[in-house]
C-alpha cells in the first residue's frame, strides 16, 4: 500500500534542522537546494526541488522524488511543457519519481497525460493552484471543497495518477477532508513556507499521520 507522502520543498532556503522521528504510517521526503540533498537526516527520504543539471547525478546523491515545472521555474527562468516532459522523461530513466507541479490541467504536458514517454500508473502531479501559494509569509489556502471538485475532474481524465496538494499547507489549514477523502484522491502534500519552521512541519507531519491511521 502506498504510504501517504509529504515533501517539504525548502526551496531557496537553507536546510532546516529536521531532528525528530518520522510515524511509520507516512512517507516524509525533504526537497533542499542541491548542494544540501547529502544533509538531509537518513530517516527523510532525499527529494530535489529541480533537475538543473542532469538526472543521474541526483540518483547519486539517493534521491528518490523531485519536483518538475515548478512555478518558480516557470516564472524565473521560462520553463515550458516541453521542458518538464523532457525533466520527466531525463528523471524516469535513472529511476526517480517525478512529481508534476501544476497550477492548472494545462500545465500537465500533454504528451503525458496521453501517456507518450511515461505510464499515466507512473503519473505523479502536484495541484498548486496559483491564487493559493504562500506570498511573504503569509497562507491564504484554497478551500479542501475546491481542491477536490478540481481533483476529481483531473481524475476522471487521468484515472491511473497519483495527487498530491501543494499551496499554503501550514498545520492551520484543515485538510483533513483531503487526507480522508474518498478512494484516496489526494495521496500526499507538498509544503512551502511552513516546512521551514521544524515544530510546524512536524504538527503537519503528525496531523497527517493520525488521520491515515
Amino acid at each position: 500500500m502506498t504510504k501517504f507522502l509529504i515533501v517539504a520543498n525548502v526551496k531557496q532556503n537553507p536546510l532546516p534542522k529536521y531532528d525528530f522521528a518520522v510515524p511509520e504510517n507516512v512517507e516524509v521526503a525533504v526537497a533542499p537546494q542541491t548542494p544540501e540533498i547529502s544533509l538531509v537526516p537518513p530517516n527523510f527520504i532525499r527529494a530535489a526541488q529541480n533537475v538543473d543539471n542532469n538526472a543521474q547525478e541526483l540518483k547519486n546523491l539517493g534521491v528518490k522524488y523531485c519536483l518538475v515545472g515548478h512555478s518558480y521555474y516557470r516564472n524565473n527562468f521560462g520553463e515550458t511543457n516541453e521542458t518538464v516532459q523532457k525533466k520527466v522523461e531525463e528523471l524516469k530513466a535513472v529511476g526517480i519519481t517525478s512529481i508534476i507541479c501544476a497550477r492548472n490541467f494545462a500545465e500537465i504536458p500533454e504528451a503525458l497525460r496521453l501517456g507518450s514517454g511515461l505510464a499515466q500508473g507512473d503519473l505523479t502531479v502536484m495541484f498548486e493552484p496559483e491564487e493559493a501559494i504562500s506570498t511573504n509569509g503569509q497562507y491564504h489556502p484554497e478551500s479542501p471543497e475546491k481542491i477536490l471538485e478540481i481533483l476529481t475532474n483531473w481524475r476522471a481524465k487521468l484515472p491511473n495518477a497519483r495527487f498530491l496538494y501543494g499551496g499554503s499547507v501550514n498545520p492551520d489549514f484543515d485538510f483533513s477532508s483531503l487526507v480522508t477523502s474518498h478512494y484516496s484522491l489526494v495521496t500526499g502534500l507538498v509544503v512551502g513556507h511552513a516546512c521551514l519552521n521544524p515544530d510546524e512541519f512536524l504538527a503537519i507531519i503528525n496531523q497527517c499521520a493520525s488521520l491515515k491511521s
